[in-house]
């Protein structure tokens, strides 16, 4: 199994391992594209349990979704992830969203 076949919300496409990009990294170079705006705001809650230290709003148009974790980093990644799944909800794998913005690119 690659993260190519994972389901686009699977916990283990927050971590890159170099070769693949980020569902963060996917979101900005679409954004940067069409020329949309992304809005990021970060929250830290001292006072919550670790893994839900930061909290991460991200705005990309009507799209909104907001996301926990440990780091800055880690809710970011899960707020991206989020919000692909609600722009692509007919998109079943990871591969299925990479192919479809890889063509897109190509039209621009």
């Amino acid at each position: 199994l690659t993260s190519k076949d994972l389901p686009i919300s699977d916990e283990r496409l927050l971590i890159a391992d170099g070769n693949e990009k980020t569902p963060a990294q996917v979101l900005q170079e679409y954004c940067n594209r069409e020329d949309i705006v992304l809005n990021l705001e970060a929250i830290e809650n001292p006072d919550c349990v670790p893994s839900d230290r930061f909290s991460v709003k991200v705005t990309v148009q009507d799209w909104v979704a907001e996301a926990k974790g440990k780091s800055k980093k880690e809710a970011k990644q899960r707020a991206a992830q989020l919000i692909l799944t609600q722009m692509h909800p007919h998109m079943k794998t990871w591969g299925d969203l990479l192919k479809h913005y890889d063509e897109e690119k190509e039209l621009h």
